[in-house]
Formats: C-alpha cells, structure tokens, sequence
C-alpha cells in the first residue's frame, strides 16, 4: 500500500509538472504570438481546442485579435502602414501628378507664333536708268549719267512713273525709298500704282512710302494690285517749277530677289542714259552720232551741212523748220520713248513727228533750256520723218541750234539680242 501510495504521490507530482511546464509554453507563446513579427509557433502547442496549431492559422491572425488591431477586420495594407504614399494632406488629388495638369509645360499649350521665325526684311536698290519708264506729264526728264536722273516739274502733279521690277514683286514688296541727290523732299509726293497706272497710295513730303499707306479714298490695298510707282510734284506751280534729282530706288521685300542688281560706283559714267533703259555705249547697233545723220530745210529742201561734227541748224525767223527723216517707218503704237538731244540750244524749239504724208501726228512745243529731250507717244501711225521749228516770237533772231543725236524705244524688244530702241544719226535723215 505504501508502495501504491508512493507511486501516487508521484505522479501527481509529475502530473502537476507536466501542468505547469505546460502553462509556461503556452504563456510563451502567446507573448511572441502578440509581440513578434513571425507569428510563427512551435507545432501541437497552443490550441484551445486541444489539437495542433498549423501555420496557416498561426501565421495569418484572421482572429478576433486581428479584428480588434485593424477597425476593417482585415491585414493591414503594406502601402498604408508602412509607405506614406500621397495621402489627403499631401495630395488634394489623392494621385499622381499629371504630367499636362497647369503649371506643367505642354507643347500643346506654346503659342504656335513663338515657334515662328519673324519675317526677315531685304533690301534691293535699282538705278532709276535701269527701271521701265511708264506714263509722265507735265515734267521734263534728263539723264546725267546712268547713276542720277534729274526731273523738271513744270507744274503742280507733275508726275512720272516707273514699273515695278518683276522680280521685287514677286519676293513680297514691303515699301520704296527714294534716294534723292538734291532738290527738297518736302515738294515730293511718291505713289503706289496698280497696273494700269491708277494710283493705289501716296505719302507727302517724305522719301518712302509703305505698302497699304495713304491709301486713296480711305480703299485698302495690298502687294498684290502693285504695278508702278510714282514721283509727283506738291509744289504750287505759282511757287514753281520744281527740281529734282534721283539716284536710285531701294526696294524693301520680304524676301531676297533673285538676281538683285549690282553696280560699281567706279565705273565709267560719262555716257548719258536714258530713262528705261541701261546706259548705251554708242555703238552701231543703239546710237548714232550726229557724222551718221542727214537733214534739210522743211520748205526749201536746202541740206544741212555737218559742222565740228553736229547737225547746226540756223533759224532765222519764228516757225521755221527742218526736217530728220528716219531711214524706214516706226509704229508709234509699238513706241516708247522720243529721246532727242542737242547742243548750243539758243532758243525754245517745237519737235513735230510726221508720217510719210508729212501728215502731224504729234507736236511737242516749247522746249528750251536743256539738252536731252525724252517724250513718251501718246498716239499711233507710223512716223517718217521729225520735224524740228522755232516756235517762240520772243526769242531773238537768227539763233542756232545744234542736233547731236535722235533715238526711238520700242516695245518688246529684248535689249540682249535687238536693241532696245532704233538710233539715227543726223545725216541719215
């Protein structure tokens, strides 16, 4: 019994050990259960329902102690726990940043004129001897070489015109300067003209004029109606006349001219040009001199001798007259320009165009106190013969005058292969 009651006490004792040992583990595990990042336990210890705990359930914490640690009931988001990603305080749009929200350059956003290169403005000038004279009234005009042209307003809207070079057109036309050599700017009118010589534009008193200012009768216009441009007289013919002298003509264009002009200002000036066309050099084929000309009295047929040269041409009286006749008939529709030039001029002469009846197309009276003439026909018929009259009672007789050379422009004859106008010396008339 002693034995019995021995062995009893022991495994009592034992038994209450193994109770113990036991409660120990299981506190132990609970504290690294609620205090460790594993959440890992040693296996069949700790389950209340007396079984074995298996990873799963000891690993993920879907308990009611998850539920009390996370008010949702579920594992805590990484995101939210441990990386501060762009919450409401640190983004109002709770996101990324939009890479075209404002503030964020977007080419979509870039004025399309600021990727534009500005428009580049070239500068073009013309000798005035290298422009295509058009339509003048009521002013004379000599050449004094091929770099200057001088103008003689004998009137108030004295005018003389100019055709636009092709070429400046085409590269976009922004405006004109005149480059005056002397003579007042503030007598001068320019003008923008259309095709048909009918003014478009004009500025006063002043050497440029723009395209689209001082537009007539308050009428926008633009590059595109442009044909001539225009110099006019504003001095009142009671203040008169007015003189002045020209240069050139600089073109503003919006872009380069092809083949612009280029000139030496050393060159040789000392043959006059004429206006609209380049600078003769005299030889056969544009010019002859006064040995290569003939002439005769227009009532008495009397020959003119040559003298030192020149035709000298001797009036005696009022009216008297003389006569150039031209080697072969010119279509005076198809003309240009009358350039006539003499020399020793000591009184006011009429120059007369006939044809071959000696029937008066055109007269053109009192010219004095030059020696180039240049006349643009307004008329048609074929001319033959230039008569050449004294035609002023006030001038004292006898007085001489002296024919050095007679030139014809025509139209449409290119200057490279033809030339430009047909010239006669005096004793071929």
């Amino acid at each position: 019994m002693k034995m019995c009651t021995d062995f009893r006490r022991k495994l009592a004792l034992f038994m209450a050990g193994c109770l113990v040992l036991g409660s120990i583990q299981l506190t132990g595990f609970t504290v690294q259960a609620s205090t460790g990042g594993s959440g890992e336990a040693t296996e069949g210890v700790g389950d209340s329902d007396g079984g074995d705990v298996s990873r799963d359930e000891s690993g993920s914490l879907d308990s009611d102690e998850g539920e009390e640690g996370d008010p949702d009931g579920g594992d805590v988001n990484p995101d939210e726990s441990e990386n501060p990603d762009s919450s409401e305080e640190g983004d109002p749009d709770d996101g990324d940043v939009i890479p075209n929200e404002p503030g964020t350059p977007d080419s979509s956003d870039v004025n399309d004129t600021d990727e534009r290169e500005d428009i580049t403005e070239t500068e073009v000038t013309y000798r005035l001897s290298d422009l295509t004279l058009g339509e003048y009234d009521k002013v004379d005009i000599t050449s004094n070489g091929s770099k200057e042209i001088k103008y003689h307003f004998t009137e108030q809207y004295g005018q003389v015109n100019y055709a636009i070079p092709q070429e400046v057109k085409e590269a976009g036309l922004i405006k004109f300067t005149c480059n005056i050599n002397s003579g007042e700017v503030s007598n001068l009118s320019l003008k923008f003209l259309d095709e048909n010589q009918n003014e478009l534009g004009a500025s006063f008193g002043q050497a440029s004029i723009s395209v689209g200012e001082g537009s007539e009768n308050g009428q926008d216009y633009s590059a595109d109606e442009l044909g001539y441009i225009g110099l006019m007289s504003n001095l009142e013919t009671e203040n008169g006349p007015f003189d002045i002298a020209v240069g050139s003509i600089t073109f503003v264009v919006s872009n380069p001219v092809d083949n612009p002009p280029v000139y030496d200002d050393e060159e040789d000036d000392s043959i006059p040009a004429i206006p609209n066309l380049s600078v003769y050099v005299g030889d056969e084929n544009n010019f002859y001199a006064a040995e290569e000309l003939g002439a005769y009295g227009r009532w008495n047929n009397t020959p003119v001798e040559l003298t030192d040269g020149k035709l000298v041409l001797n009036f005696t009286k009022a009216y008297e007259e003389f006569c150039l006749n031209l080697p072969k008939g010119l279509d005076m529709s198809n003309c240009e320009g009358i350039t006539i030039k003499t020399a020793d001029q000591n009184g006011s002469l009429a120059f007369k165009v006939y044809d071959s009846a000696k029937k008066e197309l055109k007269v053109y009276y009192n010219n004095s106190g030059k020696n180039e003439y240049t006349f643009t026909p307004d008329f048609s018929g074929e001319a033959v013969c230039i008569g050449v009259m004294s035609d002023s009672d006030a001038d004292t007789y006898p007085f001489t005058s002296q024919i050095v050379s007679l030139s014809f422009v025509m139209k449409d004859v290119p200057p490279d292969d033809t030339p430009s106008g047909e010239y006669y010396a005096a004793e071929e008339l």
